[in-house]
């Protein structure tokens, strides 16, 4: 259930990226419709509002630009750092940070994890 969680999460982000607008709204609608449900028993409610977050960008995208977005976003990432540990989510939160920041996936993803898992640069 978990990889195919992720599996789904991976097509939303990929449309969202690649400006399909109505196929990312429409797997996000069918992701919520399948899978909230289920997360919301094993306490990942993060999923969910991660979803939201996407969503919203999906819908708008020039709302990534707003201050006001950009505070939701850290807030969710501090929040977020409380769960289990995953470099695979660490990953998704760094997609959504990469976009707000204008920076590279790659290089947002290692930043976080420095953070995530408290790594010291030698």
């Amino acid at each position: 259930m978990d990889w195919t969680i992720k599996k789904c999460l991976v097509e939303i982000l990929l449309h969202a990226q690649q400006e399909n607008t109505e196929l990312a709204l429409s797997r996000i609608k069918s992701f919520k419709r399948r899978y909230k449900k289920y997360l919301l028993t094993v306490n990942e409610e993060r999923v969910v509002q991660y979803l939201l977050l996407v969503e919203q960008y999906a819908m708008k995208p020039e709302i990534i630009k707003t201050e006001k977005f950009q505070k939701t976003i850290e807030d969710f990432i501090i929040t977020a750092q409380n769960g289990p540990k995953d470099i695979l989510i660490m990953s998704f939160l760094s997609w959504l940070v990469a976009k707000a920041r204008k920076t590279t996936i790659y290089e947002t993803t290692l930043n976080l994890l420095e953070t995530y898992f408290k790594i010291e640069k030698k």
